[in-house]
């Protein structure tokens, strides 16, 4: 079973509408989405992207659930779930099927985190 995790940041107070941004997903492995071509010109290609804007955006995380999470919370689901040795990438690569997609759509961050841009 995996958990979507996001990001809520622009708050309207008139409307309650905001901006999100779609963090990554809990399962097996952590796997975070990436923005390399992103409208706003932002670009996360790597955890320590994703904890730069938790810490100079004024947002809050939430899950699939709608529950709020601290950054501390959100870091230890993260760090519950990675294994140097082991990736999501690394186990794609290997499967001829989804090889092709791997290669142009999913990277690892210096951490050995998974990231994709779909």
């Amino acid at each position: 079973m995996s958990t979507q995790f996001s990001f809520r940041y622009n708050f309207c107070e008139c409307c309650s509408r905001y901006n999100e941004l779609k963090i990554g997903r809990s399962g097996k492995f952590f796997i975070f989405f990436g923005y390399r071509n992103d409208p706003e010109q932002r670009t996360i290609i790597s955890y320590d992207d994703w904890l730069d804007l938790f810490e100079n955006t004024k947002g809050r995380i939430f899950n699939e659930y709608d529950e709020e999470l601290s950054v501390e919370k959100f870091k230890s689901i993260v760090d519950g779930l990675t294994n140097e040795d082991e990736s999501h990438y690394l186990e794609i690569l290997n499967l001829p099927d989804h090889r092709a997609y791997a290669l142009e759509h999913c990277w690892l961050d210096k951490d050995n985190n998974t990231f994709t841009d779909l």
